[in-house]
């Protein structure tokens, strides 16, 4: 299995489906952010490492990771569409 790219579903440990918008690079690691299919949509973010193949998602607790990927997830995005305006 590789790890999940954009518009793949994953069901997380507690049988909820999330689907991937991006995936932001961190200290060597590749970082998921999930959105539920639920209301109101959560947001979490996973760290995606693979394990003899197969895909293991960890999801992130620690609030100061959680900011610094969020921040690169914010500048990833307003690059994209910065590039896209004419």
């Amino acid at each position: 299995m590789e790890k999940l790219k954009f518009g793949e579903t994953a069901i997380l440990a507690n049988n909820e489906e999330y689907t991937c918008f991006s995936n932001v690079e961190y200290e060597n690691n590749t970082y998921a952010f999930l959105m539920s299919h639920t209301q109101p949509v959560i947001v979490k973010i996973a760290r995606q490492n693979l394990v003899d193949g197969n895909l293991s998602l960890t999801i992130v607790k620690d609030e100061e990771l959680k900011k610094k990927l969020l921040k690169l997830y914010k500048d990833y995005f307003a690059n994209s569409v910065e590039s896209l305006v004419e």
